[in-house]
């Protein structure tokens, strides 16, 4: 009789035992499935703001495409923020920066491989405006980075310096493709990109966009302009945007730098950077593009 009640003890631990397995193992499939359900979802979701993100990018280049008066500033419409638009299932955000009112790294050289010796003084001026520690050093380091021989200068990198370092790695020489490959030069940190950027951008046009440029890009264009001439102007932009250079002839005057100067100074942007975030339950996509205005043409595009 002991042993009969044994064995059905035996025979009930079993069925426990098995129970708990097959538990355990229809608990995990039911994880697993939520896990590939939600993955799926993301997908879905990361798949729809993708194109919400590249419906964006055409909007704010049909935007630009609408803005045909003959200066660019930060009142227009172009330059107001979107954010979180609703657009069928997801969201909208829109951005666009005018990059004309920014100094342009990639034209310190020529496309013939040219140092442009009036953009280089200009980068000087900006640098010391900031107050950059040895800009002279930054100024030929960003140089042969950009230039296609292997000449070092006085105070300047190559690419025996960099491939001296424990990551190895040759100079670029060529344009940079963004702000943040400077983190690879000699000398410049993250820290001082930051200081920097509000006022340089890798494209951009030879002229700066006197409604958008900073106190310090403005300074920079010239040794002679001053302290109380960058005040005027402001004061005026923000009164009203410069609506043609001679409005800056008439304001500053500018004599006699203003004729060496003309082709350097603007009122409106051709060069733009579009920022979008298109959102879809948890899917997020992001995409940023430069574009030219007056063209069409659209320098690079990524999206992330």
């Amino acid at each position: 009789m002991r042993r009969i009640r044994n064995e059905r003890g035996m025979v009930l631990l079993v069925v426990v035992i098995l129970v708990a397995l097959l538990s355990a193992i229809l608990v995990d499939q039911t994880y697993r499935q939520l896990i590939d359900l939600r993955l799926v979802e993301t997908f879905r979701d990361r798949t729809k703001a993708y194109y919400l993100a590249r419906g964006g990018l055409k909007a704010g280049q049909a935007v630009l495409n609408e803005d045909k008066n003959s200066y660019d500033a930060l009142p227009e419409n172009w330059a107001q923020p979107l954010e979180g638009v609703q657009v069928g299932q997801g969201t909208i955000s829109l951005r666009m920066e005018a990059l004309d009112g920014r100094y342009a790294l990639n034209r310190l050289v020529t496309v013939q491989g040219n140092v442009d010796v009036i953009e280089r003084d200009r980068l000087l001026r900006l640098l010391t405006e900031l107050e950059i520690e040895a800009p002279d050093e930054r100024v030929a380091t960003i140089l042969d980075w950009l230039d296609p021989d292997s000449d070092t200068r006085i105070g300047g990198a190559e690419s025996d310096y960099y491939q001296s370092q424990p990551l190895a790695y040759p100079a670029r020489n060529g344009p940079m493709d963004s702000l943040e490959e400077l983190q690879r030069l000699r000398g410049f940190d993250k820290e001082l990109i930051e200081k920097i950027r509000p006022h340089v951008s890798i494209h951009g046009s030879y002229a700066i966009n006197l409604n958008l440029a900073s106190r310090e890009v403005v300074l920079s264009l010239h040794e002679s302009v001053t302290e109380a001439e960058w005040e005027a102007l402001k004061e005026k932009r923000q009164e009203a945007p410069l609506e043609k250079l001679s409005d800056v002839r008439e304001l500053l005057g500018w004599e006699p730098i203003y004729l060496s100067i003309k082709p350097q100074l603007s009122v409106s942007s051709n060069i733009y950077r579009i920022l979008v975030e298109g959102r879809v339950g948890r899917g997020i996509r992001r995409m940023e593009a430069v574009y030219v205005k007056n063209n069409g043409t659209v320098l690079t595009q990524k999206a992330f």
